[in-house]
């Protein structure tokens, strides 16, 4: 036989063999698979189960976890407005406050312009000549006057005649030891200060008045130790007199 056909004949054998033995895997295979135990579909619809199962509680931490975040930020939410509403208080508080500090600020820049006013006032009076004492400015004047010139005087100065209202003072004007008229006038028998005030108690010297001379309605104080003092005069005599002012 010739040597070609020879090879023919061998791979056409070797080929009915690799057939046969695909065709005998095949039948053991589907016999295995055929032999399997009758459990493994449910193992396999358990394990189906347990997947979806898995899901299921996953979809459910989800979603709580979102609730819980939803409920922090409205929480949030909720305090930042009551914080916001505290501070709107607490500026509409400031604003009244600042308010009341400017009002006050306001009256005291007022009061310090009074005081410094009334401070350069007495300094001018003072070095005018003028006395101070308790609540009142007192000039005694350098010039002699009838009692009715003295009182235009004062009025041209500003104050009037000294009017005596108590002890303290009238013990303070015996010290200035000068003879001066005083705000005080007889007048159908009464005797008035110039404020029109009738004189309830007076600092009368002993004996006055007295009207010695006649028509004495005017009164001075005269140079004395004692503070009983006054005494009626006639109104035309020229002699110093002291006026008054009140406390600026």
């Amino acid at each position: 036989m010739p040597m070609d056909s020879l090879r023919s004949v061998n791979s056409t054998q070797s080929d009915h063999v690799n057939s046969e033995n695909k065709d005998a895997e095949e039948d053991v295979a589907i016999h295995r698979y055929a032999s399997r135990p009758t459990s493994t579909w449910p193992k396999i619809r358990m394990e189906i189960t347990g997947i979806r199962l898995t899901g299921h509680v996953w979809y459910r931490v989800v979603t709580g976890t979102l609730g819980m975040l939803c409920v922090l930020l409205l929480t949030v939410v909720i305090i930042l407005s009551v914080e916001r509403l505290h501070l709107n208080s607490t500026c509409s508080n400031c604003t009244s406050e600042r308010d009341l500090l400017q009002t006050n600020l306001k009256t005291l820049q007022k009061e310090n312009t009074k005081v410094k006013s009334r401070l350069s006032d007495l300094v001018r009076h003072l070095q005018d000549g003028w006395i101070f004492f308790a609540s009142s400015l007192y000039y005694l004047s350098t010039e002699r006057r009838s009692w009715d010139e003295a009182r235009k005087d004062c009025i041209y100065r500003g104050p009037t005649l000294v009017i005596i209202n108590n002890r303290d003072e009238q013990e303070f004007l015996t010290k200035i030891q000068n003879d001066y008229w005083i705000g005080l006038m007889e007048k159908d028998g009464v005797w008035k200060w110039v404020d029109g005030k009738a004189l309830t108690d007076g600092f009368w010297d002993k004996g006055q008045p007295n009207n010695y001379v006649g028509e004495e309605d005017c009164a001075e104080i005269r140079s004395r130790s004692d503070f009983h003092n006054w005494n009626d005069d006639v109104c035309s005599k020229s002699q110093r007199w002291l006026c008054e002012k009140k406390r600026l």
